[in-house]
C-alpha cells in the first residue's frame, strides 16, 4: 500500500491578526528594519491631547542608536505642535527623562529624531493619534540612523515568526510535482487575499528524486513584512526489496548443492537499488549442509536495501533420494536341456545391487517367463530392486536353454585346468575352441562364445562354464567347456617331497661310498 503523504505545513503563511494597529508601507518589499514601537501600549494623556505615553517598556538593544520617524500623513495638521515638542523617555532605573528634538525632512515629507538609550525605556512624551482620519499610522522606532530608513513597517512584536520550518514526506513510489507541493501552501495577507510566493532555493525540482532530503526555501512579503518557509522534502523508500524464487526446493541426495549455489538461482528486485543474489544474507541455515541427510530443512534468507527496508524469505529444502539402485550382472544366462534348471535363488545370486543411500537391498524377480523350463528356447526374466524412497531399477535378462540331446561334437578335452596366476584371456579361450573344433571337423566355422562364466573370476578358484556355438553344414550347434581354476601351488606345499628326496639322495650317496670301499 502506498504511504499517505504527510504534510506538516502551516497553511497560512502571512495572515496577520486584525486586532493590532500597523503602518502600511507603500511598497511590497521586505524591510530589514523592525519597528519596536507598539502603538497598543501608547496611552493618550486625555481625550483632547494628541500626545501619549507608555506604561510598558520598549525593548531595545542598549547603547545603540535608534530613530523615531513619522510621515506627514500621520502628523496631519499638527506639524507645528510636533516640531515644538520633544521626544521624551525615561529609563527603568532612572526617572529623569531624556528629551530629543524633532527634525523636519520636507523633501521626504518625514519628521524624525535620533537617540541612544542605555536600556529598555518608558516613553514619556510622543505624538499620538495626530491624524484621526487615516486608517494606518506611519510611525515607527527602529535601530539605526535616519539615513538607514527604508520605509515604514508595522510593529509585530516578539511573537511574529519570520522563519517557518516544515517537513514534507513523500513516498518514492508516489511522488508529486513541485506545483502540487506548492498547492499545499496557502499564502494570504492580513485581509485574506492571496499573495505571491517566491522560490529562493529548490533542490527538489532539479534532483533525480532518489530517496533523501531536499530543500525548498519559499519567500513572501506583505505590508513590508517578509516570511520565509524552509521546507524539507523527505523522499522515503517505503517499499522493501523482493526475493524471487521457489519457496520449496527439491535436491538429490547424491548431488546436494551448497546453500550459496542455491541462493545464486534467486533474483532480487527493488524499486530503487540494483540488488542481486549476492546481497542476500543467510539468517538461518536450518542445519542444511552438503553432508545433510534426507529430510526437509528450512532456510531463512534476508535482503536489505539502502533505505533500511528488509525482506525475509523462508525456503524449504527437501533432500530426496532420487537415485535408483544399480543392478550389476550378466544380461544372458545359458543352460542345457539336460542340466537341472536354474533356481530363482541361483539366478539372483548372479547379480549384485548397490544404492547411494540404502544398504542391504534385495533383488527380486518381477516377471519370470523361464519358470525352470527345460525346453529349448530363450526365456525373458525381469529382476527388480527398490530402495526405501521408492526408486526402482529393473533389468531384463535372457535365459538361453540349449538343446544338447541331439548329435553334438564334443571337444576331446572339455575341461581346462588353470590357476589364479595362470589367467586365461577371452582371446585365449576363443583360440583354444577354434583349434580344438577344427581338428575334430575341418568344416566347423563361425565359432562364437555365447556366455563366459569365467569372465571376471580369473582370480577366484572355482569351476566356470564357457558356452559357445558353431556352424556345421549350415546348422548351428551349441556346447560348453569347463574351466577349473585352482590356487597357485606354493613351494612349501611340497616340503615333504623335498625332504624325502633329500633323504633318498643321502641314502644313495652313503651306499655308493660303501660300494667303492
Amino acid at each position: 500500500m502506498k504511504k499517505i503523504i504527510v504534510v506538516l505545513l502551516i497553511m497560512s503563511m502571512m495572515a496577520l491578526t486584525s486586532n493590532f494597529i500597523y503602518a502600511e508601507s507603500t511598497n511590497n518589499e521586505s524591510l530589514s528594519k523592525e519597528n519596536c514601537l507598539n502603538l497598543k501600549d501608547v496611552i493618550q494623556y486625555n481625550n483632547n491631547s494628541n500626545f501619549g505615553y507608555t506604561e510598558n517598556l520598549v525593548s531595545i538593544t542598549p547603547n545603540e542608536t535608534y530613530t523615531l520617524v513619522m510621515s506627514y500623513d500621520y502628523i496631519g495638521d499638527y506639524m507645528e505642535a510636533v516640531l515644538d515638542s520633544e521626544f521624551e523617555f525615561e529609563l527603568q532605573t532612572n526617572n529623569e527623562p531624556f528629551a530629543y528634538s524633532y527634525v523636519d525632512d520636507s523633501d521626504q515629507m518625514l519628521v524624525y529624531t535620533e537617540f541612544v538609550a542605555l536600556e529598555d525605556f518608558y516613553i514619556f512624551y510622543i505624538p499620538y493619534l495626530m491624524n484621526k482620519d487615516i486608517a494606518n499610522y506611519e510611525i515607527m522606532i527602529y535601530k539605526g540612523n535616519y539615513e538607514d530608513f527604508e520605509g515604514f513597517a508595522p510593529y509585530v512584536g516578539y511573537t511574529f515568526v519570520r522563519d517557518m520550518y516544515a517537513e514534507l514526506e513523500l513516498d518514492y513510489d508516489a511522488l508529486i510535482t513541485t506545483e502540487e507541493i506548492l498547492s499545499y501552501i496557502d499564502v494570504t495577507n492580513a485581509q485574506g487575499e492571496e499573495i505571491s510566493l517566491v522560490t529562493l532555493e529548490d533542490t527538489f525540482s532539479i534532483s533525480d528524486k532518489s530517496p533523501g532530503i531536499y530543500q525548498m526555501t519559499l519567500y513572501t512579503v506583505s505590508n513590508s513584512l517578509s516570511k520565509t518557509l524552509h521546507l524539507d522534502i523527505k523522499i522515503i523508500d517505503f517499499t522493501p526489496p523482493q526475493i524471487l524464487g521457489e519457496n520449496i526446493v527439491y535436491v538429490r541426495y547424491d548431488n546436494k548443492p551448497s546453500i550459496e549455489e542455491m541462493i545464486s538461482l534467486y533474483e532480487v528486485t527493488d524499486n530503487v537499488d540494483q540488488l542481486t543474489s549476492q546481497d542476500i544474507q543467510i539468517i538461518d541455515d536450518g542445519g542444511y549442509a552438503e553432508n545433510a541427510d534426507i529430510g526437509t530443512y528450512e532456510i531463512v534468507l534476508s535482503v536489505e536495501d539502502s533505505s533500511g527496508n528488509k525482506t525475509n524469505k523462508t525456503i524449504a529444502i527437501n533432500i530426496e533420494d532420487q537415485a535408483a539402485p544399480v543392478i550389476l550382472g550378466p544380461s544372458n544366462l545359458t543352460i542345457y536341456t539336460t542340466d537341472d534348471p536354474y533356481t530363482s535363488s541361483y539366478i539372483i545370486d548372479q547379480f549384485k545391487v548397490s544404492d547411494d543411500y540404502d544398504t542391504d537391498l534385495e533383488i527380486t524377480i518381477e516377471e519370470d517367463n523361464y519358470l525352470q523350463n527345460k525346453t529349448e528356447g530363450i526365456y525373458m526374466m525381469t529382476l527388480i530392486a527398490v530402495d526405501q524412497s521408492g526408486n526402482e531399477t529393473k533389468v531384463e535378462i535372457k535365459i538361453h536353454v540349449i538343446e544338447n540331446a541331439g548329435p553334438t561334437i564334443e571337444i576331446n578335452n572339455p575341461i581346462i585346468e588353470t590357476t589364479t596366476d595362470e589367467q586365461l584371456s577371452a582371446s585365449d579361450i576363443d583360440k583354444y575352441l577354434k583349434n580344438e573344433l577344427t581338428q575334430l571337423n575341418s568344416k566347423i566355422k563361425n565359432v562364437n562364445i555365447i556366455y563366459n562364466e569365467y569372465d571376471n573370476h580369473q582370480e577366484q578358484p572355482g569351476s566356470y562354464y564357457v558356452y559357445y556355438d558353431y556352424e556345421l553344414d549350415d546348422k548351428i550347434y551349441e556346447s560348453r567347456i569347463l574351466i577349473n581354476v585352482s590356487e597357485e601351488n606354493n613351494i612349501f606345499d611340497y616340503w615333504y617331497y623335498i625332504v624325502a628326496s633329500i633323504g633318498v639322495a643321502g641314502t644313495i650317496f652313503i651306499a655308493f661310498k660303501k660300494i667303492k670301499k
